[in-house]
């Protein structure tokens, strides 16, 4: 109940480097990051809560960090608490993968730039904020719509050929052309254009 860890497998000892010596028989707050969190998990569970991917950061043998969702109960009897059960998985590269999107989410927010994405056929995907200040139209009214709603109308025969050189995975630099608003107003932009790979 107070955190002493009384059994784990060779698959938590190998994700943290440990032998078991010196990970058995010790207190699990010596194995986390973050004490605040590890309080919580054990106040929860005393609490009789189940934990289900609770996400916390556990220190390793060489120092590193790892991310683990950890899901946990408490096994009593008659009444009594007799230990956790506790079952974490790694989950340190896909934590990476989402802090990243996040980041790169709200770069493309805050930018000043109009940064929309769209399909090979087309389709508006995403449009940030500042696509919405260019052209006028909110991200509701043009995602799932083609990207010729934006096209000058002495202009629209360029959006077939860009789309065709995206698909040969070719690169559009600083082209310079022109883009209609929402309202009508006939703009001057430089495009830039790439193609995103899986």
């Amino acid at each position: 109940e107070d955190g002493t860890i009384l059994w784990a497998n060779n698959a938590e000892l190998e994700l943290l480097g440990y032998p078991a010596d010196e990970y058995i028989g010790h207190n699990i707050a010596e194995f986390h990051a973050d004490l605040h969190v590890i309080d919580d998990i054990l106040t929860r569970l005393r609490n009789d809560e189940t934990l289900t991917g609770y996400e916390a950061r556990v220190r390793c043998k060489d120092g590193s960090l790892r991310w683990v969702a950890t899901s946990s109960s408490v096994y009593r009897k008659n009444g009594k608490f007799v230990h956790t059960r506790c079952v974490s998985v790694d989950i340190t590269a896909q934590k990476g993968i989402r802090d990243l999107q996040q980041r790169l989410s709200a770069i493309v927010e805050s930018s000043d730039d109009a940064i929309i994405a769209k399909d090979l056929n087309g389709i508006i995907l995403s449009w940030n904020r500042a696509a919405q200040r260019i052209f006028g139209y909110t991200a509701d009214e043009v995602i799932g719509r083609h990207i010729s709603i934006l096209a000058a109308p002495d202009r629209a025969d360029e959006i077939p050929d860009i789309l065709s050189r995206l698909r040969r995975g070719e690169r559009v630099d600083h082209y310079k052309t022109k883009r209609k608003t929402k309202d009508g107003r006939i703009l001057t932009i430089s495009l830039t254009v790439s193609p995103l790979f899986d």
